[in-house]
Protein backbone atom coordinates (compact mmCIF):
# COMPACT_ATOMS: atom_id res chain seq x y z
CA UNK A 1 0.00 0.00 0.00
CA UNK A 2 3.15 2.32 0.87
CA UNK A 3 4.81 1.64 -2.56
CA UNK A 4 1.43 2.50 -4.36
CA UNK A 5 0.73 5.50 -2.62
CA UNK A 6 4.28 6.61 -2.87
CA UNK A 7 4.17 6.24 -6.71
CA UNK A 8 0.79 7.60 -6.99
CA UNK A 9 2.61 10.64 -5.39
CA UNK A 10 5.37 11.21 -8.00
CA UNK A 11 2.77 10.45 -10.40
CA UNK A 12 0.77 13.46 -8.95
CA UNK A 13 4.09 15.47 -8.11
CA UNK A 14 5.20 15.77 -12.14
CA UNK A 15 1.74 16.47 -12.91
CA UNK A 16 1.12 19.01 -10.83
CA UNK A 17 4.98 20.60 -11.00
CA UNK A 18 4.57 20.48 -15.07
CA UNK A 19 1.85 23.10 -14.50
CA UNK A 20 3.30 24.79 -11.79
CA UNK A 21 4.86 28.08 -12.54
CA UNK A 22 7.06 28.34 -9.31
CA UNK A 23 8.04 25.19 -7.37
CA UNK A 24 8.71 27.17 -4.24
CA UNK A 25 5.38 27.76 -3.67
CA UNK A 26 4.61 23.72 -4.18
CA UNK A 27 7.55 22.69 -2.33
CA UNK A 28 6.54 25.03 0.41
CA UNK A 29 2.73 24.02 0.78
CA UNK A 30 3.51 20.20 0.22
CA UNK A 31 6.06 20.37 3.20
CA UNK A 32 3.50 22.46 5.40
CA UNK A 33 0.40 19.71 4.65
CA UNK A 34 3.07 16.74 5.27
CA UNK A 35 4.59 18.80 8.99
CA UNK A 36 0.78 19.26 9.85
CA UNK A 37 0.21 15.01 9.51
CA UNK A 38 3.43 14.40 10.90
CA UNK A 39 2.22 16.97 14.29
CA UNK A 40 -1.02 15.22 14.14
CA UNK A 41 0.12 11.98 14.48
CA UNK A 42 3.17 12.75 17.12
CA UNK A 43 -0.30 14.04 18.99
CA UNK A 44 -2.15 10.76 18.42
CA UNK A 45 0.53 8.63 19.65
CA UNK A 46 2.42 10.00 22.24
CA UNK A 47 1.54 10.36 26.02
CA UNK A 48 2.67 13.97 26.32
CA UNK A 49 2.97 13.46 29.89
CA UNK A 50 5.57 11.23 30.17
CA UNK A 51 7.34 12.75 27.01
CA UNK A 52 10.68 13.52 27.61
CA UNK A 53 13.47 15.62 26.00
CA UNK A 54 16.73 15.28 25.78
CA UNK A 55 19.33 18.09 27.82
CA UNK A 56 21.97 17.78 26.23
CA UNK A 57 22.50 19.73 22.56
CA UNK A 58 23.21 17.47 20.75
CA UNK A 59 19.91 16.02 19.36
CA UNK A 60 18.80 19.33 18.73
CA UNK A 61 21.75 20.15 16.18
CA UNK A 62 21.30 16.69 14.72
CA UNK A 63 17.69 17.33 14.20
CA UNK A 64 18.88 21.43 12.60
CA UNK A 65 20.78 19.32 10.27
CA UNK A 66 18.22 16.86 9.24
CA UNK A 67 15.45 19.43 8.82
CA UNK A 68 17.59 21.80 6.75
CA UNK A 69 18.50 19.05 4.17
CA UNK A 70 15.24 17.78 4.07
CA UNK A 71 14.34 21.58 3.30
CA UNK A 72 16.75 21.40 0.37
CA UNK A 73 15.84 17.46 -0.72
CA UNK A 74 12.42 19.21 -0.82
CA UNK A 75 13.18 22.38 -2.67
CA UNK A 76 15.19 20.64 -5.45
CA UNK A 77 12.69 17.85 -5.70
CA UNK A 78 10.17 20.05 -7.39
CA UNK A 79 12.67 21.93 -9.51
CA UNK A 80 14.09 18.06 -10.67
CA UNK A 81 10.57 16.23 -11.14
CA UNK A 82 9.27 18.90 -13.61
CA UNK A 83 12.76 18.24 -15.62
CA UNK A 84 13.06 14.83 -15.63
CA UNK A 85 10.70 12.14 -16.65
CA UNK A 86 8.76 10.42 -13.78
CA UNK A 87 10.21 6.86 -15.04
CA UNK A 88 13.68 8.20 -14.10
CA UNK A 89 12.56 10.01 -11.47
CA UNK A 90 11.03 7.24 -9.93
CA UNK A 91 13.94 4.76 -9.97
CA UNK A 92 16.14 7.55 -8.40
CA UNK A 93 13.77 7.67 -5.36
CA UNK A 94 13.12 3.97 -5.18
CA UNK A 95 17.35 3.70 -4.71
CA UNK A 96 17.33 6.23 -2.06
CA UNK A 97 16.27 4.06 1.13
CA UNK A 98 19.32 1.43 -0.67
CA UNK A 99 21.76 4.19 -0.40
CA UNK A 100 20.49 5.19 2.88
CA UNK A 101 20.63 1.39 4.22
CA UNK A 102 24.22 1.26 2.84
CA UNK A 103 25.52 4.57 4.39
CA UNK A 104 23.99 3.95 7.65
CA UNK A 105 26.06 0.19 7.63
CA UNK A 106 28.81 2.16 6.50
CA UNK A 107 28.27 5.20 9.08
CA UNK A 108 27.64 2.54 11.95
CA UNK A 109 30.20 -0.11 10.80
CA UNK A 110 27.97 -2.92 10.75
CA UNK A 111 27.66 -5.73 8.00
CA UNK A 112 25.22 -5.31 4.99
CA UNK A 113 23.54 -8.39 6.20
Amino acid sequence: MAYICLNFFSVFSKILTTNSKDQRAFSVIYSFFASVWALLFFILETDIRTLKLPTNLTPYFVLFVACLFYGLFERYRFTIIKRVDISLFSIIMTLAPVTAFIGSSILYNEPLT
